[in-house]
């Protein structure tokens, strides 16, 4: 994955979902979706997104603290809105309270997963 597997343990491979999750990493496109890979809420977004054939860049957002010391770092200590802000430009923008997903669509913005998915099947 481009976010160069923050906390991943080399032990972890990537499956056919991490695949696509580093190619749409790479790519830059107008169509943004702000996600997390481990969210179930996000996924759903995402899975719409796959299944419409939507061309988009996939925008990792990782809302929680890192602690190395905990398996793959993650806490569920949420960051601060400013903190995510200063991590992750413009997705506050896209979801101003801070959770995923979001979908910013040539600056037609979304966010809420139901809501994500319902705009994308109205415009694919």
């Amino acid at each position: 994955m481009s976010t160069d597997k923050i906390n991943w343990p080399a032990e972890w491979k990537d499956c056919t979902g991490e695949k696509t999750i580093a190619i749409r990493s790479e790519q830059k496109l107008p169509v943004k979706l702000y996600t997390s890979w481990f969210c179930p809420f996000a996924q759903r977004a995402w899975i719409a997104m796959e299944e419409k054939k939507v061309d988009y860049q996939w925008v990792e957002i990782n809302p929680y603290e890192i602690d190395p010391r905990e398996p793959g770092g993650y806490t569920k200590k949420a960051l601060p809105l400013s903190e995510k802000e200063k991590r992750h430009p413009g997705f506050l923008a896209v979801s101003p309270a801070g959770l995923v997903p979001g979908l910013d669509n040539n600056g037609e913005k979304v966010h809420d997963s139901l809501n994500v998915v319902q705009y994308i099947d109205e415009v694919s």
